[in-house]
C-alpha cells in the first residue's frame, strides 16, 4: 500500500522530483525565500530536512487553503497556495539541519573574537548556530580608544561585518567596564568635567557609528560590587556616584533607537544579595528619574551546582516585575569548579545539560516582549575565557556546548530539548 502511495506521489510531481535528482538544488536556491523558516519545513520534526519532509511537502503540492490536506507549514510564502515559489523555498534548506537559532523565538547568541574569523570551522559553526553575536573583547574601550578622539576601528568594525554578512544582530559590549580602560583615560590630566566630556566624546562617538548597526549595548558592565556600592573605579571617582546614570543618558542622546542594558554577574549567588538589591534599587531609581534603561543582562558564569536555580528565578522575577528585557548574557557552566576532574566525566556532562534545560526554561518563563536573548560566552570549550583568562586557577574546565572537537555537547542537547519543550 505504501509502495502505490509513494508511486502516486512520484507519477504525480514526476518534475519535482527529476530537479532534485539532476541536482538542480544550487541554482533554484538563487531564487529561493533568503529567509525559510527551517522549523517549518522540519515537517517530521528530526531536527534535518530530509526526504521524509520532502514526500510530505510534495504530496499537498498544488492544495489551497480551502481544500482538505492543506497544511500552512509548507505554505511559505503565505498565499495560501502550495506552489512552486514555495517549492523553491523548500528546496533551498533541503538537507540542512535544524539548530538553536532555527528553534528558538528570540536571538542565540554567541561571543565572538575577530582571531576565530579565520578558523573556517568555527566560523561555520557559528553561522549555522547562532543569530546573534558579542563582541567578546573588540568593542570595549580598551581596544577602541586609541587616545582622546582617536579610534581603532578595524576589529570592531569587522565583527559587525561579519554579523551583517551573515544575518545576525549584534550586541555591543560594553561601553564602559573598569577592567578595560584605555592607558589615556587612567593618566588623564585635565580636571573632572574635562574627563566626563571626553567619556561622554567616547560614548557618543562609538554609539553613533554603530546606529541602527548595534540592536543593544551594555552602556556600564560590573558597576557593583559585592557589598552593594557603586565600584570604586576611575569612573566613580572622577565622575562621582552617580556616574552610571549619566552615561545611560550619554548613550540615549547618541542613539535615541538601541536598546541600552546594564551587566553584572553574581546577583544570584548567596554572597550577592546586597549587591543583588543595589541593582534593583539602581533601576527602580533609574526609573523613578526618568534615567532610559531598556534591560539587564544577567552575565550568569555559574557551575553544575550553584546557585539554586531558585535563587535565579528570583532575579529573574525582580527584573520581569519592572518592565526590564531580559538578556542571559554570558552563560557557561562550569563542570569542574573544585578542581576534581583531569577529565570530564559522563556524569558531569548530563549534570551541565540538567542546569541548560533549568536555565532555558526559567528564560522561557519570561513574557515574550521581555526575552531578549540567551548569549553562550564563547564558542567551544578551549575558547572559554576561564582558561584564557586564567580565571580556571589552573583547573581544566569544559563549560560551552561543544567540545574540543567543535561536537555537540549533552549540554547542547539539553538547550534543544527546552526550546522543544517550549512549543514554538
Amino acid at each position: 500500500m505504501l509502495t502505490l502511495y509513494l508511486f502516486g506521489i512520484v507519477q504525480k510531481h514526476t518534475k519535482i522530483l527529476l530537479c532534485l535528482a539532476l541536482g538542480l538544488t544550487p541554482i533554484l536556491t538563487g531564487f529561493a525565500h533568503a529567509q525559510t523558516d527551517l522549523k517549518r519545513a522540519d515537517f517530521d520534526g528530526n531536527r534535518k530536512i530530509n526526504f521524509q519532509d520532502f514526500l510530505a511537502f510534495v504530496a499537498v503540492f498544488g492544495k489551497t487553503s480551502s481544500e482538505q490536506g492543506f497544511d500552512s507549514r509548507m505554505d511559505f510564502n503565505g498565499d495560501n497556495t502550495i506552489n512552486f515559489q514555495d517549492f523553491l523555498a523548500f528546496v533551498a534548506v533541503f538537507g540542512q539541519s535544524v539548530e538553536l537559532k532555527d528553534l528558538a523565538d528570540y536571538p542565540v547568541g554567541v561571543s565572538l573574537q575577530t582571531k576565530y574569523l579565520t578558523d573556517d570551522a568555527r566560523v561555520s559553526l557559528i553561522k549555522r548556530t547562532f543569530s546573534s553575536i558579542t563582541g567578546g573583547w573588540e568593542m570595549k574601550p580598551k581596544p577602541i580608544s586609541t587616545g582622546p578622539g582617536t579610534y581603532d576601528w578595524r576589529r570592531a568594525d569587522a565583527l559587525v561585518d561579519f554579523a551583517e554578512a551573515n544575518n545576525m544582530q549584534v550586541h555591543g559590549h560594553t561601553l564602559l567596564w573598569h577592567q578595560a580602560v584605555p592607558t589615556w583615560m587612567e593618566n588623564f590630566s585635565g580636571d573632572d568635567a574635562a574627563f566626563e566630556a571626553a567619556i561622554k566624546e567616547y560614548i557618543t562617538t562609538v554609539v553613533q557609528r554603530y546606529r541602527g548597526r548595534v540592536v543593544s549595548w551594555d552602556v556600564v558592565n560590573e558597576g557593583i560590587d559585592g557589598r552593594g556600592k557603586v565600584r570604586d573605579n576611575l569612573f566613580s571617582q572622577r565622575m562621582g556616584n552617580d556616574y552610571i546614570a549619566r552615561l545611560f543618558q550619554y548613550a540615549r542622546e547618541a542613539d535615541p533607537d538601541v536598546l541600552l542594558f546594564y551587566n553584572d554577574y553574581g546577583t544570584s549567588q548567596p554572597w550577592a544579595r546586597a549587591k543583588r538589591a543595589a541593582m534593583l534599587n539602581m533601576i527602580d531609581d533609574f526609573q523613578t528619574r526618568g534615567i532610559p534603561i531598556d534591560g539587564i543582562g544577567l552575565q550568569m558564569h555559574i557551575s553544575y551546582k550553584s546557585p539554586d536555580i531558585s535563587a535565579i528565578r528570583e532575579t529573574i522575577d525582580e527584573i520581569v516585575r519592572r518592565g526590564l528585557k531580559l538578556h542571559i548574557s554570558e552563560l557557561d557552566i562550569r563542570i569542574n569548579p573544585d578542581g576534581d576532574l583531569s577529565e570530564p566525566t559522563q556524569e558531569r556532562l548530563e549534570l551541565q545539560k540538567k542546569r541548560v534545560i533549568e536555565i532555558v526554561t526559567a528564560f522561557h518563563q519570561v513574557p515574550e516582549a521581555q526575552r531578549f536573548g540567551i548569549t553562550i560566552w564563547g564558542i567551544a570549550d578551549p575558547d572559554t575565557w576561564l582558561i584564557q583568562a586564567g580565571r580556571s586557577q589552573g583547573r581544566p574546565e569544559w563549560p560551552l556546548l561543544f567540545d574540543d572537537h567543535l561536537q555537540p555537547k549533552p549540554a547542547y542537547d539539553g538547550f534543544v530539548e527546552a526550546l522543544q519543550n517550549k512549543g514554538f
